[in-house]
């Protein structure tokens, strides 16, 4: 209750705080609904989003559970290039969210490459069929994730239906061992990396300046 009532938390909708509920498993329903319980005697209507896996068919199943809207955790893919994954992305997400008329927060993916958990098993992975996968899509460049963001964006304003909290989720800031990531790395001199936070503020801040120009 505090974090959704932080003066920084973000919200959408004149006011609504923003909440997406992702489970790997079958999701908690009944841990769900305390949940919205409780912040309903805190008087705080937060704007629900189902991270689900099928945008289209998702919203039937939870449209009566108190979610406003669907989106997705992240887009599996097996293509060999970063292109071919955001296609899919686009593809199957966006454009059959928009035909299915289902409430939607699009997904923006920066990469799906899980080797290093191939090489470093995380426990509650032990058995996902990505162990045995042998093409992963190549590693985003910086211009690309930027181009697929402003895809994103063009997509939201011509869905305003659909898109109605004018909200878009990136994937991800620091999934490092599954292929997606924001956060500055360490570049070859040491020195922090931040190109892929510049591609995107250029986009989303297209006049802002750097206090070196």
């Amino acid at each position: 209750m505090a974090l959704l009532k932080e003066p920084g938390y973000q919200t959408v909708l004149n006011g609504r705080p923003l909440v997406y509920a992702f489970c790997g498993g079958t999701f908690p329903f009944d841990r769900f609904n305390e949940f919205l319980a409780a912040v309903g005697k805190e008087g705080l209507n937060p704007y629900c989003v189902y991270m689900g896996w099928n945008p289209a068919t998702d919203f039937k199943s939870v449209s009566k559970m108190g979610f406003g809207a669907v989106s997705a955790y992240a887009k599996p893919g097996d293509q060999e290039t970063f292109t071919g994954l955001v296609a899919s992305v686009e593809n199957d997400y966006w454009r059959k969210a928009a035909e299915a008329e289902a409430p939607y927060v699009p997904l923006v993916t920066t990469g799906w490459d899980k080797r290093p958990r191939q090489d470093h098993p995380v426990s509650w992975e032990k058995d996902h069929a990505y162990h045995t996968q042998k093409v992963f899509p190549s590693r985003a460049t910086p211009e690309e994730i930027s181009s697929h963001l402003e895809s994103a964006i063009t997509f939201v304003k011509s869905n305003p239906r659909i898109c109605e909290a004018n909200a878009i989720i990136i994937y991800a800031w620091n999934e490092y061992d599954e292929g997606g990531w924001l956060a500055p790395t360490r570049g070859p001199d040491g020195e922090p990396d931040t190109r892929r936070l510049d591609a995107i503020r250029k986009v989303l801040r297209p006049d802002h300046r750097s206090a070196n120009q």
